[in-house]
């Protein structure tokens, strides 16, 4: 008989556990190899969205107080009107930065919430006095070179509530008045305050922010105050409210920097001993005397807290991330659950107020 040729059953089968068992390998390599690509990938995104949002708020903190770094309105609850928001009727302090706001609802547990203020005027910064001829539509000025039609101008006076307003095309030919006529931004009736010569304009300029920062759902997100009801609980997940900076943000902490030295601001050296979130209580009116509490805050500390998009199966993160800038301290991770099981990066500076650095303190 003609001998068989091949493989046996059992040469077969070896070989099927054989191939097998190099499957099983090369399977647990690309597993291995596909989770450090999403952990590496993970990490980039968490560096790539902090550092986009420290620039915004560096951005947004480098400008505060612009146009009105004065002690002559800093701190004065603004009225303000604009016809295209609701509620039309509103105000903002006249404060450089606030750290968690009055009215503004909070963010996610444990975060703060910025409130930034800030003109672009390439005018008079200081504040320009009015003339005794002053009567509304008409303001009368002792000088309106800087000022132009559609520039922003809020309207400060010792004891009386400040106003913003807009000047409008319909500008008198005057050397010395400017028209402040009902639009979008200046009510019919005026401000309802009668400012007299001893009040200051200051000249805003086209555009004016009054942005306010808050993480919220994990989101690094910026409400306008001039034309968003920032302060709507109701419309804290709004994203044409609360539109996203920047995503996987999960903590935002901030402190102010104060210059506790005694003596007079004129001729402080503007150096920080102090930091803590205490805020200057607003001026329902203009009120000169505790402007100067806002001229011994030369800088401001900010830390933000960056997540990684992907959960790792086994906890990654043993403690809480913490931050060293300003008053320092732990962020809040309480909210999210299995916080553990994601990676951080953290994103700190400090920032000079310089306008209020180089603003004339006399008198404080």
């Amino acid at each position: 008989m003609t001998r068989q040729r091949g493989f046996s059953l059992i040469e077969i089968l070896v070989g099927l556990i054989i191939g097998l068992i190099g499957v099983v390998v090369i399977m647990q390599m690309l597993e291995t190899t596909e989770h450090q690509k999403r952990t590496t990938l993970s990490g980039g995104d968490a560096q790539i969205n902090g550092t986009l949002g420290l620039y915004s708020l560096s951005q947004d903190l480098r400008l505060a107080g612009y146009g009105f770094a004065s002690v002559d309105v800093l701190n004065c609850a603004v009225n303000v009107y604009n016809s295209a928001r609701s509620p039309s009727n509103f105000s903002f302090s006249a404060a450089p930065v606030l750290i968690n706001p009055p009215g503004i609802p909070a963010g996610d547990s444990g975060s703060d919430v910025l409130q930034i203020a800030y003109g672009n005027s390439d005018g008079v910064v200081e504040g320009e006095t009015l003339a005794t001829n002053s009567s509304f539509p008409t303001i009368g000025l002792n000088n309106v070179a800087a000022l132009a039609p559609n520039e922003f101008i809020v309207l400060a006076e010792a004891g009386k509530a400040c106003w913003l307003g807009q000047i409008t095309p319909t500008t008198p030919a005057s050397t010395s008045v400017i028209s402040t006529a009902a639009n979008q931004w200046n009510p019919a009736a005026g401000p309802g305050v009668i400012y007299s010569s001893a009040a200051h304009l200051f000249d805003l300029g086209l555009a004016p922010q009054v942005a306010v920062y808050a993480v919220r759902s994990g989101n690094l997100t910026r409400c306008d105050l001039l034309n968003s009801p920032c302060e709507d609980a109701t419309r804290t997940g709004d994203p044409t409210v609360w539109p996203t900076v920047t995503a996987g943000i999960v903590g935002l902490r901030a402190s102010y920097g104060r210059d506790t030295g005694a003596g007079s601001l004129a001729t402080s050296a503007d150096i920080p001993d102090t930091w803590d979130q205490t805020n200057v209580a607003e001026d329902a009116s203009d009120n000169p005397a505790n402007a100067c509490s806002w001229a011994r805050i030369p800088a401001v500390a900010v830390a933000l807290l960056a997540r990684s998009n992907q959960y790792e199966k086994t906890a990654v993160t043993a403690t809480v991330p913490t931050y060293r800038v300003g008053a320092g301290g732990s962020f809040d991770l309480s909210g999210i659950s299995s916080w553990q099981n994601y990676r951080y990066k953290v994103f700190q500076t400090l920032i000079p107020l310089r306008n209020i650095l180089w603003m004339d303190k006399t008198g404080c």
